[in-house]
């Protein structure tokens, strides 16, 4: 397991450190963060894949159309029956959406062990964790 999450993780960092040749290409954006200010960041998002909302679409409501359609409950709510793709019950995409519920799903030395991994894989990438 642990194996697996290291080689993802390398696989992250390589094209971390490719596409910081070109920054404008990233948004680091955490999930935490994401949940603070949902709004914004869609629009950071749109922006960097160069989609921006113009200002009638923000206006008219347009971003938060999307904020609605795109939250928890409602991705959640959209397969409340059977399973997402055949052998994979919903539960394995949806939980709470809510900040830190990691640790009820993770132990205290997994958790540790990502930490480990991410600080390795991302050492030098100047990224706040």
């Amino acid at each position: 397991m642990y194996d697996s999450m290291r080689a993802l993780l390398g696989s992250c960092e390589r094209v971390l450190q490719g596409e910081f040749r070109k920054p404008t290409l990233i948004l680091f954006l955490t999930y935490e963060n994401m949940k603070l200010d949902t709004t914004n960041n869609v629009k950071r998002l749109a922006d960097l894949l160069g989609y921006p909302f113009t200002v009638e679409e923000d206006a008219e409501g347009g971003v938060q159309d999307i904020v609605s359609l795109c939250s928890f409950k409602s991705l959640s709510d959209s397969n409340k029956n059977g399973n997402i793709r055949e052998g994979l019950p919903k539960e394995t995409f949806f939980r709470e959406g809510k900040v830190g519920d990691w640790s009820n799903h993770l132990t205290k030395e997994t958790s540790q062990i990502l930490d480990e991994i991410t600080k390795e894989k991302f050492n030098g990438l100047n990224i706040l964790f």
